[in-house]
């Protein structure tokens, strides 16, 4: 059996290429995991180091996360053992390109598919991309879906 991971950005604009998928006949016979990577950021304050989310916050994100990839789960995937079968992670990193590529040697994945946006050279500049460091680094095949 195959594994597929979804790596999703929970944003609407990432989210909609996804929806595309639907009865999409690579999604047969799949194990599936859709997954999400929140980035972790640590800061000093007076020699004090504050790391954002906090713990008592990063319960509340993942259960917002986790609600919007179910959403997208039950939107892509209509066969009820499909359903089922799939995995909806939520993880907290301080880099979440490592992290993905980390998860997909995990899961041994045979793909990832991801969603990317176009952006104009000035956020080129000063944004460096998910899709790209996937591109370089990922273990398994990458599917880049965008909108139209």
């Amino acid at each position: 059996m195959k594994k597929i991971v979804f790596a999703i950005n929970p944003e609407d604009e990432y989210l909609k290429p996804f929806r595309n998928l639907k009865d999409s006949k690579f999604l047969e016979d799949a194990e599936i995991h859709f997954v999400h990577i929140f980035r972790t950021n640590t800061h000093y304050m007076d020699m004090v180091p504050y790391t954002f989310p906090s713990d008592a916050n990063k319960v509340e994100i993942a259960i917002s996360i986790k609600r919007i990839l179910n959403g997208l789960k039950e939107n892509i995937l209509l066969n009820k053992k499909e359903l089922m079968q799939a995995q909806v992670e939520c993880f907290f990193h301080a880099n979440p390109n490592e992290r993905m590529c980390e998860y997909l040697k995990e899961t041994k994945a045979d793909l990832v598919v991801t969603s990317t946006k176009k952006m104009n050279t000035i956020e080129r500049i000063f944004h460096s991309s998910f899709t790209e460091y996937l591109l370089k680094f990922s273990p398994c095949d990458l599917l880049v879906l965008r909108d139209h």
